[in-house]
């Protein structure tokens, strides 16, 4: 028996084919196993480090370590607030900020003099450093305290003619950091945004920054 050769098809049939697959809904897919090389030899281009910093990473005084230190890893950022400074924070009292303050102050001038960039903790300042006992931004209703607060760290960011990235708020996923409910965090977080936006409008604002994986289940 002869078999006949099947129809050949036609340019629009093609066509329309393709066009009605790629209309259907995407169904789940998963990557297949795939082995990467990578080849040391070649150069990608000189190393940046633009990852490269440091957290807390200075005696208060701002004096220690030794320049080399910094840059034999070719460091650029410090993060830094005063954490874990006497009793607390603002939220304490004034002592305990100006306490605070002044290493934060001088952890600054010492990033600055190696040439590196500062990422500005307040939470540390207001108190929130998980060793200080203290009530949060918004407690019953009253921002009074926590608009103090901002009004007094602008302030003194402004007179000290500092350049500064502002995290406003760290890791409140973390009960250490923030101890209140996630609607009072954002109004907080809104609060503290625009007050700082509008003293400060060229300067980086970072965040918001949390602690545990940004997953579905996740509601952070």
């Amino acid at each position: 028996m002869r078999l006949r050769s099947p129809r050949p098809l036609s340019t629009a049939a093609v066509l329309l084919a393709t066009l009605a697959a790629s209309l259907l809904p995407a169904t789940a897919s998963h990557a297949a196993d795939t082995s990467v090389t990578v080849d040391f030899a070649t150069s990608g281009g000189a190393p940046t480090y633009h990852a490269s910093g440091t957290i807390y990473g200075m005696a208060p005084d701002g004096s220690l370590p030794q320049d080399h230190f910094f840059k034999d890893i070719k460091w650029h950022f410090m993060r830094a607030g005063g954490a874990q400074l006497n009793s607390g924070g603002y939220a304490t009292s004034l002592a305990d900020y100006q306490t605070r303050w002044n290493s934060t102050l001088a952890q600054y001038r010492r990033t600055v003099a190696l040439g590196g960039t500062f990422v500005l903790l307040p939470h540390d300042l207001w108190g929130a450093d998980g060793t200080t006992s203290q009530g949060w931004p918004g407690d019953n209703g009253s921002w009074t305290q926590f608009d103090n607060f901002v009004t007094q760290l602008i302030s003194d960011v402004k007179a000290n003619n500092m350049t500064v990235q502002w995290d406003l708020w760290n890791e409140p996923d973390g009960s250490n950091f923030w101890g209140a409910s996630q609607s009072q965090y954002l109004q907080m977080w809104s609060r503290f945004y625009a007050k700082v936006r509008a003293a400060f409008p060229n300067q980086l604002i970072v965040g918001p920054s949390t602690a545990s994986q940004p997953n579905t289940s996740n509601t952070w």
